[in-house]
């Protein structure tokens, strides 16, 4: 939808520009300057729609405010001095003799001189469409538009900081390993299971079978590099899709780097694109007495909450081999609805393999309660065997 916005911000642009044409010219365009309206109207909802749910904090709204500033200031302040260079190159002209073309410093409008100091420091600081203290088109006459959007950049930062769309706050991230198990320490006041700890704890014996028959008709070696490279590519992807949501630039320039950016790529055009609305990335979610742990996503995807995982594989699989995936699903979704009283009831797993191939499954209505009694029982066997252990 973006693309679509910004491709009808290119034409109201077009319009703008031929509007400055002459009268006479077969370019001009009359009433073209309504397409101002339209851009700045167009404008502020594609802000609105990128960045409103990712100023949470100070720190969010400072770097917000950092990356509208030199989107804007660097090419304003360099034509400002371009123009203050020409009008002085006029001036030294005529004071040799020599046709400057104009007079230096020269032109009127009803309000004064194009070319005052005052006016001038209005444009260092951006000022001259704000303030009702000099006339807005001096100097560099089409600066005025960035006067105005520099300084509602500055309002819509604060306001979307005041009321925020972020529901949600969740606990900081805190793993410690228990015998070496991961734990998640909640607030300082409980140690939970990691999610991934209770699934690996209760696998049931044809899975570790199964896994044990690879690894024998692999190698032990070869199945060992094979696992490395798969989490590290993941690790990578992972990173890449938090910086993107996060809206925060981001490169790894490895081998591994360039094909995690491929994929990431990948998931951003084909699964991303349906999730306008971010409530949190990398989101800690805890069952109090029972289970922790951590989901890539937490939005709206299609117009519905949902809890979002990322996952790499080497090669495209079949609904019926990601059981897992769909239990963590289930387990943060419960988590989630009852620590803030929400009622997800979909999981959504966005998939690439390492040849760049999507995949994306989606888990909602009877399969996901399904799902979250599975769980459930899981974590009840769990808690039997440390039970049994202590015993």
């Amino acid at each position: 939808m973006i693309f679509s916005l910004e491709t009808l911000r290119g034409f109201a642009a077009l319009i703008v520009a031929f509007y400055h044409f002459p009268g006479e010219s077969i370019f001009f365009v009359k009433q073209g300057f309504m397409a101002v309206y339209f851009f700045f109207s167009l404008s502020g909802f594609v802000i609105a729609l990128n960045y409103f749910n990712k100023i949470n904090d100070v720190k969010d709204l400072l770097y917000f405010q950092k990356k509208r500033f030199f989107r804007l200031y660097p090419v304003h302040i360099f034509v400002l001095f371009t123009v203050l260079a020409i009008q002085c190159l006029k001036y030294f002209l005529i004071q040799i003799g020599l046709p400057a073309g104009s007079e230096a410093f020269g032109g009127h409008s009803t309000t004064g001189s194009w070319y005052t100091l005052k006016d001038f420091f209005n444009h260092l600081f951006l000022t001259q469409a704000v303030l009702n203290n000099g006339y807005a088109l001096s100097w560099n006459s089409a600066a005025w538009t960035i006067s105005t959007e520099f300084y509602t950049y500055l309002v819509f930062g604060l306001l979307a900081l005041i009321v925020r769309n972020n529901k949600f706050i969740y606990p900081k991230t805190v793993r410690e390993a228990i015998k070496g198990k991961r734990h998640y320490n909640i607030n300082d006041k409980e140690k939970l299971p990691s999610v991934t700890t209770i699934l690996s704890a209760t696998e049931p014996a044809e899975k570790k079978e199964g896994l044990k028959r690879w690894r024998e008709k692999m190698g032990e070696a070869n199945a060992a590099r094979i696992v490395d490279e798969s989490a590290a590519r993941g690790t990578a992807m992972h990173k890449i899709l938090e910086m993107y949501i996060l809206d925060k630039g981001y490169l790894d320039e490895t081998n591994v780097g360039k094909q995690a950016h491929n994929m990431a790529v990948r998931v951003i055009e084909q699964g991303l694109c349906n999730v306008p609305t971010y409530y949190g990335t990398e989101c800690t979610l805890y069952y109090p007495g029972l289970y922790a742990g951590q989901t890539d996503l937490v939005g709206i995807h299609k117009g519905t909450d949902a809890i979002i995982d990322f996952k790499q594989t080497n090669k495209p699989k079949r609904r019926e081999w990601i059981g897992d995936y769909c239990l963590q699903l289930a387990a943060y979704a419960m988590a989630h609805n009852f620590i803030y009283k929400t009622e997800i009831t979909k999981g959504v797993v966005m998939m690439c393999s390492k040849d760049n191939y999507y995949q994306e499954f989606v888990i909602e209505g009877k399969e996901f309660q399904k799902y979250k009694h599975d769980f459930l029982r899981r974590v009840d066997e769990y808690y039997k065997q440390r039970s049994s252990n202590v015993g």
